[in-house]
């Protein structure tokens, strides 16, 4: 392999990594700040969940973040469109790390946001939404 062929691979490994390491923005920081959270404890309970004593406080935390990135509505009901916008991007909203380089015909996290938004119910809860995309995008991106 010549030197720009070796250049380019670690490139792509080390951008590949940086892009999957998951570090609060500013709103998120406010908001992990506000209830409690690093940005490790967050993605910690992005991919494992978290106990019922935690789950008012890290619902709280998913509020605060999804009212700064203009995700919610008045009386906390869900903008999808907003979701859709990507405006933030999935990762910081689901904690999956989409780094597998395919060519798509769908739009996996955009799928997830529609599939989420027809099944649920009216009154739904920010982090139960959240869930749902992260769910249903983890299901698409292995497809």
């Amino acid at each position: 392999m010549n030197t720009l062929g070796l250049i380019c691979f670690f490139a792509t490994i080390l951008g590949a990594y940086g892009s999957c390491s998951f570090t609060f923005s500013d709103e998120l920081k406010q908001c992990g700040e506000l209830h409690g959270f690093t940005d490790e404890q967050v993605f910690h309970h992005y991919h494992h969940g978290y106990t019922s004593e935690e789950a008012p406080k890290f619902n709280l935390f998913v509020e605060c973040a999804w009212d700064k990135w203009g995700f919610l509505l008045p009386g906390n009901k869900i903008d999808y469109d907003a979701i859709r916008s990507n405006k933030v991007s999935d990762f910081l909203v689901t904690g999956v790390c989409n780094d597998v380089l395919k060519v798509r015909e769908t739009h996996p996290f955009l799928d997830a946001v529609n599939t989420c938004e027809t099944t649920a119910p009216a009154d739904i809860r920010a982090e139960t939404i959240r869930f749902c995309i992260t769910k249903h995008f983890k299901e698409n991106i292995s497809k």
